[in-house]
């Protein structure tokens, strides 16, 4: 009961310290971090123009087996995750699909974007819907369980706690080929 106590109040304080930014703070940059194993695959682009890389892998929605998640992670050199980019509820079907932010619809294609260190997200950002934000599946093989294609998500932030993030990142020219993680 103490234990609990201890862990309620640590999560309480810990929520509670958001830092407030000002405007002559200066911008904290996004981690430049290590790729990964890339054991499922991976996905690269330009982010804010800067050439990028991180580990890949997709899955099945577990309540839809015609759709899939995608994820693409970059990492400390003690392979703790760093940043993580979500493309989610895209049908399992070759062509465009456009990303939305996520409202809690579970009916749209999506996108998020997140900073932090492995459980702990200091920037959130979603998807910013007045740009042109599309995945495109190039191809499936469902004997190899492969996705190919392409991807383009543009963000603004939602949130940055300790370090003040930018206020939108761009993934532009993105390509990917992952394999299922089960």
């Amino acid at each position: 009961m103490r234990l609990l106590l201890i862990f309620l109040a640590g999560l309480f304080l810990g929520s509670a310290c958001k830092k407030e930014h000002n405007s002559n703070e200066p911008v904290t940059p996004l981690p430049n971090a290590w790729v990964g194993p890339q054991q499922h695959g991976w996905g690269k682009c330009k982010r804010d123009g800067v050439a990028w890389e991180g580990s890949g892998s997709w899955t099945y929605v577990y309540s839809d087996s015609s759709k899939i998640s995608l994820g693409f992670q970059t990492f400390d050199m003690d392979t703790m995750l760093i940043e993580q980019m979500g493309l989610f509820l895209i049908p399992l079907q070759e062509g465009k699909h456009v990303l939305h932010a996520y409202s809690g619809d579970f009916s749209k294609t999506g996108a998020s974007y997140w900073v932090g260190y492995y459980d702990e997200t200091d920037a959130s950002y979603k998807i910013d819907e007045s740009r042109n934000n599309y995945m495109w599946i190039d191809s499936y093989d469902p004997v190899k369980k492969t996705v190919k294609g392409r991807f383009q998500a543009y963000f603004s932030r939602e949130e940055s706690n300790l370090f003040n993030y930018p206020e939108a990142v761009a993934f532009e020219d993105g390509e990917f080929e992952v394999s299922i993680h089960q």
